[in-house]
């Protein structure tokens, strides 16, 4: 999915980042594409950061 999201706009996945709140679809398809991870949170639980 990740690189067919690249491809449609034409660019590539090396210094992207993957933003997504599942550790399994979002996190675990990052890490397994080399893509850098980051764990979106709900403002209402971190006030809006973004972890790893």
């Amino acid at each position: 999915m990740f690189q067919a999201a690249a491809a449609t706009v034409n660019a590539p996945l090396s210094g992207a980042w993957v933003l997504g709140d599942s550790p399994h679809a979002d996190i675990g398809g990052a890490d397994a594409l080399g893509v850098r991870p980051g764990k979106a949170v709900d403002s209402d639980h971190a006030n809006g950061t973004l972890v790893r």
